[in-house]
């Protein structure tokens, strides 16, 4: 650690405190952890400079204070990042080299496997409370074999920012590290329009809410033992519940890649087919075409022989009389209001500013062969999911997340129940494969593998690829049929 960087960190920060609100407080228990994949192409001996990566890390946070906070309880209960420059939480930092060449990762396909079992700091679920000792943000450079390359882990805690303003944070990191690689003065960096005061985005929500009985509902159905449980353990205690149920389910995480034109040929396909004038965009296609090879892979295969058969349908039948069969597939996206609110999206807002939308499409409508029709119907039903995200709608969220405590939890435990559900996450506008800390842009950008069961994130696909990769984390056997099926085979290319 530089010492004079810190120093300058100490001296330019003064005490204060960051009041969270209720979009932090829907995502108080996680972190948002990713890998950044560079390649030493030009063999440079100074790639990625360690010193330098620090010194600019700590130079940013001057902008991201909060980052090097502490995460306390207010007198009312709600949640706030206290920054104390004599007693800062400085984000962890660690550098870590691994006998592995860039190029063996590479071969690989940027399998996390091939990572040492250590190289992620954190896990998907923050272990530590209000007034814990916990890191709010977390790094590990690992440097492969003869400085080849090196992958950075980022881990932000949730409360402090969403996925956009994860985006912005390592973004303006990676601006700050190539205007100092670059030689210029730290006191001359290109100007932002950052954002990270709560205030301004209470200020664009209006005051009336949806009406009780609305498509508000779907998001937050009414709470019970379960969620009310889950709120009362500890943060490491939950985390723990979580990782054993991840793995109870037998989950496994893949990545498969679509094109942008086998998208748009679908999503063209769907609007002819569509029986009233039909606006669709990518997004919609692409969650229906989700949904549709997960509810395909929640049936079963019928054998073949007529014994297998019979045993086939007595066991079905047995294992429906304590796990019923799923009727309806759950759908939940994470929706950025950002766009829905006016004025917030101009001021480059770095705060919690996502809200869960979700639909639920009966199972028996997305079997057999996979048409146009088929499509069409659902991706309508994702986008109808989408518009009502509007102003009211988000008043609506954020008072339920204030006013009930275990609100936060019930869209993972009631709903559907798992695997009939799956949570997506479209980080395709938020600019990764621009990122660049001097040395170029990465090679491969991807979230932590098995972060969380029945959670789906989609990234842009690596230039010069024209496309989508679509990280997957739900159990095993279901990735298998899935991939065994026609319509799915074609469209997706399996990368790992």
């Amino acid at each position: 650690m530089s010492e004079n960087s810190l120093a300058q960190l100490v001296k330019a920060l003064r005490p204060h405190t960051v009041k969270l609100d209720g979009f932090d407080k829907a995502a108080e228990c996680f972190y948002i952890p990713f890998y950044y994949y560079f390649e030493n192409a030009g063999k440079d001996e100074d790639f990625m400079s360690t010193e330098l990566l620090r010194d600019s890390l700590f130079q940013v946070l001057q902008e991201f204070p909060h980052l090097a906070g502490a995460l306390q309880k207010n007198d009312t209960g709600g949640l706030q990042v206290v920054v104390d420059p004599s007693a800062l939480n400085i984000p962890d930092f660690k550098e870590t080299h691994y006998d592995l060449h860039f190029d063996e990762v590479k071969l690989a396909h940027y399998n996390q496997f091939m990572l040492p079992k250590d190289s992620n700091t954190t896990d998907a679920y923050l272990r530590g409370g209000p007034g814990e000792a916990v890191k709010l943000a977390s790094i590990n450079l690992i440097r492969f074999r003869d400085n080849s390359g090196v992958a950075i882990f980022i881990s932000i805690a949730h409360v402090l920012m969403d996925a956009t303003g994860y985006n912005l944070f390592v973004s303006r990191w990676a601006e700050t590290c190539k205007h100092m690689f670059c030689k210029g003065p730290t006191g001359k960096l290109p100007q932002n329009t950052l954002c990270n005061n709560r205030q301004i985005l209470q200020k664009c929500i209006p005051a009336k809410s949806s009406p009780l009985g609305s498509i508000v509902d779907h998001s937050f159905i009414q709470g019970g033992v379960r969620s009310r449980f889950i709120t009362r353990l500890s943060p490491k205690s939950r985390a723990t519940l979580f990782n054993f149920v991840m793995r109870a389910l037998g989950t496994e995480g893949h990545c498969y890649f679509i094109s942008h034109q086998k998208l748009d040929e679908q999503r063209e396909a769907a609007m002819s087919a569509a029986s009233t004038k039909l606006r669709l965009s990518r997004n919609d296609v692409l969650m229906a075409m989700i949904g549709i090879g997960i509810s395909q892979s929640l049936v079963l295969p019928t054998p073949k022989s007529g014994l297998s058969k019979a045993r086939h349908l007595v066991k079905g039948k047995m294992l429906n009389v304590f796990f019923p069969k799923p009727t309806k597939l759950e759908l939940g996206m994470a929706v950025d209001i950002r766009p829905r609110l006016n004025g917030l999206d101009a001021v480059g807002y770095c705060g919690g500013g996502a809200v869960e939308q979700r639909t639920f499409i009966p199972t028996d409508k997305m079997q057999g062969a996979v048409t146009a029709n088929m499509i069409s119907k659902i991706a309508s039903k994702v986008r109808l999911m989408t518009n009502s995200v509007d102003e009211r709608y988000i008043s609506s969220y954020i008072s339920a997340i204030e006013a009930e405590p275990d609100a936060m939890f019930r869209p993972l435990i009631y709903g559907a129940r798992p695997p009939a559900k799956m949570i997506v996450s479209n980080h395709t506008r938020l600019g990764q494969y621009k990122v660049d800390f001097g040395w170029g842009s990465p090679r491969w950008v991807t979230p932590l593998n098995l972060s969380t069961p029945n959670l789906c994130f989609v990234l842009p696909a690596p230039p010069p690829q024209d496309g989508m990769m679509v990280h997957i984390a739900m159990p095993g056997k279901m990735h298998t049929r899935m991939q065994q099926k026609d319509f799915w085979a074609e469209a997706a290319q399996l990368i790992y």
